[in-house]
C-alpha cells in the first residue's frame, strides 16, 4: 500500500468522525504490524479485492461507540447495536475510499465482528492507525496487496 492509498483511507476516518461530532478524531502515528492485528470489543471489517485485495477494518472499544451512538441519536445500547454501528462505520469509510480508487477495487458487505480476537493475517504486513474520540482509543487496519 502506498502512502497516498493509506491517506485516502485516514481522510475519510477522519471526515467520518467530523461529521458526527464537534469533537473531532484525532489520528496517531501509523505502524506496521507483522503479526495478525488484536481487534478491540467491536471491529467492522469490509474484504477488497479487484487490483487490491486485502481488508480494512474500524476496531473499537465499547465506550467509543456508545458515545457514537448517542452522537448519532441512536436509543439502542445492546451490543448488536455497537456491532451494526463497527459494520457501519468500516463501510462508510471504505465506500468513500472507493470513490477515489474507482472500479479497480471492490468491497464486501461489512462483517461485524464482536469480542477481542486476532484479526485476519495476511501475508503482508498491516497498518494500524489509532482513532482517538472522546478520550478513547480505536483503530483502523490497514492490509492491501497488489492481486
Amino acid at each position: 500500500m502506498t502512502e497516498q492509498e493509506l491517506k485516502v483511507f485516514l481522510d475519510q476516518t477522519r471526515s467520518f468522525f467530523g461529521r458526527l461530532s464537534e469533537v473531532p478524531a484525532h489520528l496517531g502515528d501509523t505502524r506496521v504490524a507483522f503479526e495478525a492485528p488484536k481487534l478491540l470489543d467491536f471491529t467492522g471489517l469490509i474484504e477488497i479485492t479487484g487490483t487490491a485485495r486485502g481488508f480494512v477494518c474500524l476496531t473499537f472499544p465499547r465506550a467509543l461507540l456508545h458515545d457514537l451512538l448517542l452522537a448519532i441519536g441512536e436509543r439502542s445500547t445492546s451490543d448488536s447495536a455497537h456491532a451494526d454501528l463497527a459494520g457501519e462505520v468500516a463501510n462508510i469509510v471504505a465506500s468513500h475510499a472507493r470513490k477515489v480508487f474507482g472500479a479497480r477495487i471492490l468491497l464486501s458487505t461489512p462483517t461485524p465482528i464482536m469480542g477481542a480476537t486476532n484479526g485476519p493475517a495476511l501475508s503482508s504486513p498491516v497498518l494500524v492507525t489509532p482513532i482517538e474520540w472522546h478520550g478513547q482509543t480505536g483503530q483502523i487496519i490497514l492490509a492491501l496487496e497488489s492481486a
